[in-house]
């Protein structure tokens, strides 16, 4: 047996309202995870779908900025949307 429950228009059209502003702030919080995370060289290649030495020849250029710990580079997700974005022709 379905349990039914009834709403007045006005309150189902504020649930919807509300479930419209929770649904914008959890993608941003998810679009500022992403943005804050770090990337490896392999896992940044992989975003840029570009082969390895473009990649270095990038960094060597300057034109993504970069971190280094450990023998290791990381790059943020966000300087490769910036780099993206930057090079964006209409």
């Amino acid at each position: 047996m379905e349990n039914l429950i009834l709403l007045k228009k006005e309150d189902f059209e504020n649930l919807e309202l509300q479930l419209s502003e929770i649904k914008a702030l959890i993608k941003q919080k998810n679009q500022e995870q992403v943005n804050n995370t770090w990337l490896t060289k392999q896992e940044a290649k992989s975003r840029l779908k570009c082969c390895m030495k473009t990649l270095e020849k990038y960094i060597n250029k300057g034109l993504i900025p970069y971190s280094r710990y450990a023998a290791k580079i990381y790059i943020r997700s966000a300087d490769i949307e910036a780099f993206l974005n930057q090079n964006y022709i209409k």
